[in-house]
């Protein structure tokens, strides 16, 4: 770095020439790949980037120490140690540092010698390119501080350091000219080490199959412009250097190299991340896989599916029903007519709440005489041991003390007791008193009650004693269980994301109430979380309080996420995938036998749905609770009208149809009793969505275990399927006779075949009304183009490839639809 180096013309591209920054890096992967020929080159790259990161580390903080002042602590840094016999190519480093010197700065100048090295490294790696260009740099960097760290007690050194102009630039006047400069130069070197150490983490995880961690295909596919910006940065911090050890005044501007690198650097560890949650992912799916394939415990399953490491211990929330603790609530809502307290004739109110000697307080509202806070207070009563309750108005005075406005006084003993699901209690308006107890000017709007952590107030209420019990412990105390009380039990794990609803944990109370009896099932709940925030994690804690079985605590993506996906077709839609001691999966998915048979279908196996479903008399576990005299006309085997539709004017003209036909004298001559049940009205008419989603969610469950079990429909799923496809018409009627099913038919359809009733009545008493409305119906049917159409959710789990239609023996067409009803719950069944 002799002081006559010849630093070239102007930093700024000529009209014309490249600019480096404007380019894309399509531009960039087109050029430097014409360098690259194949991998030819092989040497311990491991090893020298060892190396040089020994290097780089110590001798960066010692830049940090001579230029900015801050202790040298280099003994303490970690010294890595590359292999025995590593032999480092130095003539390559000599040759690319050579190539990288004495250049003009600019960033065409860089761009040029960056093609330049890269035609030299063509016979290697891109990450080798990296690593070998960064060495050649560190050998350079490495040797000029350690000069300037040795100079001052070793004559050799200074010696050979007056040579390499150290002492020009350690001058405290050069040193602080060029400090700012330096600290850049030494940032960008700090940031160019880390973006190779990431493409080096990249290259080490490209061993996996991309299939397993997709994330690395776009990683693997950029490393080749990642590994370009690199060099082409180590060569403008040599140009740097040379820069501030010459007498010329002209420097490298190596901002916007620092900034793209910036970039890079988030870009590689943010890939790095999601490929080591894939690689994690990869790993616990082939850990269960092989689990599964033989006879295991079901705890090594439960902990395989929860935790990636061995060594964890897991524990369960145990959600069984605690003594419940009681809360006094007060919800404060507003006032009004307040006195002005302010010399200005203004008021800036809060509220304060205190109980013994625990104390709430509301936010504080600029001037405002008539505020309005809507905030809960909930102090637990079993520490509480005083018995008054005071709601003590304030006015916010920054200078001074706040002054009293008034208060409003409660004996604790005399509130009202409130017991979830009860109305939620309506707040009253209080007249405010003074310290006295004498009446003042202005209201305040409170409601006071006692209550339990069921409270629908309690997740958003503020807590007494929040400062010391979390969140978690107040709203259920739950207690923690060690997995062992899963041993050798069988196991219904549910699994769902947090978006699982209040009818859907329903489904299981029943179930958990028949088989606690019995310690052999467990029910085990996993919720599904690709990324928790605190609020996942609050909605979590008030979804476990509504649980009463174990309950998996991992706020963290589960191991075992992909084989709940791939293996078990977990797409969001809550499952219940039922285990035996030995960790066998009896069935994949329960949850639509659950929603059908209910207790009925225990164990819950394959085989039990399979014998379930076989049945003709389906209709019945579907429509118990549709009406409230279903069970009595089922056990009286009486012929039963379902239908509804889209369209009320069709559902009023098939009731009066119906009705008429029901009260035919042919029918009552013949000893027949036809009832009606229009499916999502209520006892007294009204419409009931809730009625008509489970309705809809029972067909389809049922829908959906059949076919999951068979590839060829049967006549029953055939008509299951038929029902299924009138969901979303203007019209549709299904006749049973007690809960066997005759026919289910469209609107149009079944329609005229009532209207007709003339017309086929006489054939009623000699060859009965079942054949003789079935036969009409068949007769219509063929009359009529009805097309035929399934929805199947996509989060049901397995689709079937194909599907016979009903009507005909064609194969029906495949099409995709989006669908969004901006709801929850069981109404989701009406849209």
């Amino acid at each position: 770095m002799a002081s006559n180096v010849v630093l070239a013309s102007s930093q700024q591209p000529k009209k014309g020439d490249l600019s480096l920054f404007a380019s894309s890096d399509l531009e960039i992967m087109n050029q430097i790949y014409a360098t690259h020929i194949h991998n030819d080159e092989k040497f311990d790259v491991e090893s020298l980037f060892i190396v040089v990161e020994n290097i780089l580390k110590r001798a960066t903080q010692i830049v940090d120490s001579v230029v900015l002042g801050t202790p040298a602590t280099v003994e303490h840094l970690e010294e890595k140690t590359p292999k025995a016999g590593f032999s480092p190519p130095l003539c390559t480093l000599k040759s690319i540092s050579c190539e990288m010197q004495c250049k003009a700065p600019g960033e065409e100048t860089a761009y040029k010698t960056t093609l330049s090295i890269l035609n030299k490294l063509s016979n290697y790696s891109w990450d080798t390119k990296a690593v070998l260009t960064l060495a050649a740099f560190a050998l350079d960097y490495g040797e000029f501080w350690l000069l300037a760290q040795s100079q001052s007690t070793d004559q050799l050194a200074k010696s050979v350091g007056t040579l390499r102009r150290v002492s020009v630039l350690l001058k405290r006047p050069t040193l602080q000219k060029h400090r700012q400069a330096l600290i850049e130069l030494n940032t960008v070197i700090k940031s160019t080490l880390e973006v190779i150490e990431c493409i080096f983490e990249l290259e080490k995880l490209s061993n996996y199959d991309t299939k397993d961690v997709p994330a690395l295909s776009t990683g693997m596919d950029h490393i080749p412009v990642d590994v370009f910006w690199a060099i082409v940065t180590v060569v403008a911090s040599t140009t740097q250097l040379c820069c501030l050890t010459s007498d010329d005044d002209k420097k490298q501007e190596l901002s916007q190299f620092s900034q793209k690198l910036n970039v890079i650097l988030t870009k590689l560890k943010r890939q790095i991340t999601i490929c080591r949650q894939q690689v994690e992912e990869t790993e616990a799916y082939w850990k269960l896989t092989k689990l599964f394939r033989t006879p295991t415990e079901i705890m090594e399953i439960i902990k395989g599916l929860i935790y990636s490491k061995d060594n964890v211990q897991p524990s369960l929330i145990d959600g069984s029903p605690k003594k419940p603790m009681h809360f006094v609530y007060v919800n404060v809502v507003r006032a009004r007519d307040l006195p002005a307290m302010d010399f200005n004739g203004s008021l800036d109110p809060y509220v304060e709440v205190k109980v013994g000697n625990y104390k709430g307080t509301t936010k504080h509202l600029v001037k405002n005489q008539h505020p309005e806070w809507k905030q809960v207070f909930a102090f637990s009563r079993e520490r509480i041991q005083a018995n008054l309750l005071e709601v003590t108005l304030m006015d916010k005075d920054i200078i001074t003390k706040d002054d009293f406005v008034g208060r409003v006084t409660f004996d604790l003993t005399k509130v009202p007791l409130r017991v979830s699901p009860d109305g939620p209690l309506a707040p009253q308006w209080y007249k405010l008193v003074d310290k006295k107890g004498n009446k003042i000017h202005g209201e305040v709007m409170l409601a006071v009650w006692m209550g339990t952590q069921a409270d629908e107030s309690f997740p958003e209420a503020w807590h007494s004693h929040a400062h010391n019990v979390s969140h978690a412990n107040i709203s259920n105390t739950p207690s923690q269980v060690d997995i062992d009380v899963l041993k050798r039990k069988d196991v219904l794990l549910f699994i769902s994301g947090l978006d699982v609803t209040d009818e859907d944990i329903s489904i299981l109370r029943p179930i958990y109430d028949s088989i606690r009896k019995d310690d052999q099932y467990k029910i085990v709940w996993i919720p599904i979380v690709d990324q928790w925030t605190d609020d996942l994690r609050k909605k979590f804690e008030f979804l476990r309080s509504k649980m009463p079985w174990y309950v998996v605590q991992c706020f963290s993506p589960i191991a075992g996420i992909r084989f709940v996906k791939e293996n078990w077709h977990f797409k969001g839609k809550p499952s219940v995938v039922v285990l035996n001691p030995q960790g066998k999966v009896e069935h994949e998915n329960a949850i639509h036998m659950i929603r059908v048979w209910g207790i009925k279908a225990f164990p819950f196996t394959t085989a039990m749905e399979e014998t379930l479903s076989n049945g003709k008399d389906w209709i019945g576990s579907i429509a118990t609770n549709v009406h409230p005299n279903i069970d009595n006309w089922i056990k009286e085997q009486k012929y039963i009208f379902f239908y509804g539709g889209k369209d009320k004017e069709w559902i009023q003209q098939f009731t009066n149809k119906a009705t008429a036909l029901a009260n035919d004298a042919t029918i009552k001559e013949a000893r027949i009793s036809i009832e009606l049940v229009s499916v999502g009205k209520g006892s007294k008419g009204e419409d009931n969505l809730g009625i008509l989603g489970r309705f809809w969610t029972g067909i389809e469950s049922l829908f959906i275990s059949k076919t999951h079990r068979k590839t060829d429909a049967d006549s029953v799923t055939l008509e299951i399927q038929k029902l299924l496809s009138y969901k979303n018409e203007s019209g549709w009627a299904l006749l049973s006779k007690g809960s066997n099913v005759v026919l289910s038919g469209h609107g149009t359809t079944i329609l005229k075949v009532v209207e007709e009733f003339d017309k086929w009545k006489k054939f009623v008493q000699e060859k009965g009304f079942e054949f003789t409305f079935k036969e009409y119906h068949n007769r219509v049917l063929h009359t009529a183009h009805i097309c035929c159409r399934i929805d199947i959710p996509n989060t049901t789990g397995r689709i079937p490839e194909n599907m016979k239609c009903p009507d005909c023996p064609r194969i029906m067409e495949t099409y995709i639809s989006f669908k969004c009803c901006h709801i929850d719950g069981a109404a989701n069944g009406v849209h």
